[in-house]
């Protein structure tokens, strides 16, 4: 099959819109799509910490905003966290080097064990589902990295079935505050010691993050966590693939309702921000949720 757009090859054929893309083609396309997401949201003469997991995403992620650092005039730092996963953790860190090392990049490495005393490992010993620390000690991390180092943007490699899903999983369980939380960006709140999360992969699917990792031969690690199998995001995301399949931009659409939704809710939340009486971040209450985590799983 040619090409939509010129009389090479076709590599690809994306349902949502209808073309075949040879290998140029698609890398426009591809580059396009997070080009639009950077002018939406304003995204320019900034300091981006890029969360880096070693993934397919993270990685092609880090490799598109390196391609773009200089037309948007961004500063791009790669964040790797290892969360002392046992044959892991290893491979995706050395994944995260080679790419860094390759782009020319400095690294900010940071080890969970180092942090706070303990791994994920050590988690998942007394837990049956470590995730949910997982997530917590995520979070706080990047955060905390990000502000102490004075960066504009924490950048994640979220794509357009990862929201969707986690959207959907929130409504499923009841959990309205943090289905109300799937956005497009959150914006940096320096005196909440809160910096802001963007998407930059938010128009794209992961069978195009792959792709774009085959045709430019950029290595990652294919490594799954092990914690993350049976999962219930996993399976609403194949339910969402049969939709995307069904119906061209199913999942695009959703996302896109679910912004309109989310625009005409307050962006400040009801609940107060305080800070933690033990590490001075943000929290709800007195003892932030990283602090309580460190607390019951530290061996120091």
């Amino acid at each position: 099959m040619k090409c939509s757009y010129c009389e090479k090859e076709s590599i690809i054929f994306i349902r949502r819109t209808g073309k075949h893309y040879c290998e140029d083609h698609f890398n426009q396309f591809l580059l396009g799509r997070v080009k639009k997401y950077l002018g939406k949201h304003r995204i320019k003469n900034k300091r981006i910490m890029v969360a880096v997991s070693g993934g397919k995403d993270s990685t092609v992620m880090l490799h598109v905003l390196w391609q773009l650092s200089e037309k948007y005039n961004l500063e791009i730092i790669p964040f790797y966290l290892d969360l002392g996963i046992k044959e892991y953790s290893k491979p995706c860190g050395k994944s995260v080097r080679e790419i860094s090392e390759m782009l020319d990049l400095d690294l900010i490495e940071v080890s969970l064990l180092d942090f706070a005393g303990f791994t994920i490992d050590d988690v998942a010993k007394k837990e049956k589902k470590p995730c949910r620390v997982c997530g917590v000690v995520k979070r706080y991390i990047m955060n905390r990295i990000a502000f102490e180092n004075n960066f504009d943007f924490v950048a994640t490699g979220h794509t357009m079935i990862d929201e969707a899903a986690f959207a959907i999983h929130n409504l499923y369980s009841g959990n309205i505050d943090q289905f109300f939380r799937t956005y497009e960006i959150t914006r940096t709140e320096k005196k909440r010691k809160l910096v802001g999360r963007i998407k930059p992969l938010y128009y794209l699917m992961e069978t195009e993050t792959l792709t774009y990792a085959l045709i430019n031969r950029i290595s990652y690690c294919d490594l799954e966590c092990p914690y993350a199998e049976g999962h219930p995001i996993q399976k609403q995301k194949e339910i969402l693939l049969e939709g995307e399949y069904k119906f061209p931009g199913f999942i695009y659409n959703i996302l896109r309702s679910l912004n309109k939704i989310r625009k005409k809710v307050p962006l400040e939340s009801s609940v107060q921000v305080r800070f933690c009486k033990i590490c001075g971040y943000p929290t709800t209450g007195d003892v932030c949720n990283f602090c309580k985590v460190k607390m019951k799983y530290s061996k120091r």
